[in-house]
């Protein structure tokens, strides 16, 4: 599983949820997804914005997903 959907299956909310309260776009997201990005390939700002969502550090994220 990726972890864009392990990350919205752990917190119970869709990817355009997660884009949206992180400020990023669901086509970002779903790219990412696409492409088997790994989280730590994605701008550290990114993970930062996503990390908040999920009311983690971005080092906390990084490290479990």
């Amino acid at each position: 599983m990726h972890w864009v959907d392990k990350i919205c299956s752990d917190y119970g909310i869709s990817i355009n949820e997660l884009a949206r309260r992180a400020g990023i776009s669901p086509g970002a997201l779903g790219n990412c997804k696409a492409r088997g990005t790994n989280l730590e390939d994605v701008k550290y700002s990114t993970v930062v914005k996503i990390a908040s969502v999920c009311r983690t550090t971005a080092d906390k994220l990084l490290r479990r997903y």
